[in-house]
């Protein structure tokens, strides 16, 4: 997998910060992942970014076998509450 995964470019950035802010929720059980005040705020309804939410869910669950792991090493630390460790 690479650094820049080119399959995101081709979503506006406001489309995969929604479908980020949706994967969050489900990560953090949140109920409802996705309620109306999120539609109004950000224009997407969840079944606009649900691939794009779960494509984002692939990528993390894939993090630990990719060569590049600074990053991910980093916020696995108790300092950044391990919030790399947090998968789907």
């Amino acid at each position: 997998s690479d650094l820049v995964n080119y399959r995101s470019m081709r979503y506006a950035p406001s489309h995969l910060g929604a479908a980020s802010l949706l994967l969050a929720n489900k990560i953090l059980k949140v109920s409802p992942a996705w309620p109306q005040t999120l539609v109004d705020a950000t224009g997407y309804a969840e079944a606009t970014i649900k691939s794009s939410a779960k494509e984002m869910c692939s990528m993390l669950q894939q993090a630990e076998k990719n060569s590049l792991q600074a990053v991910r090493k980093k916020y696995s630390h108790a300092t950044f509450h391990r919030v790399a460790k947090m998968v789907a």
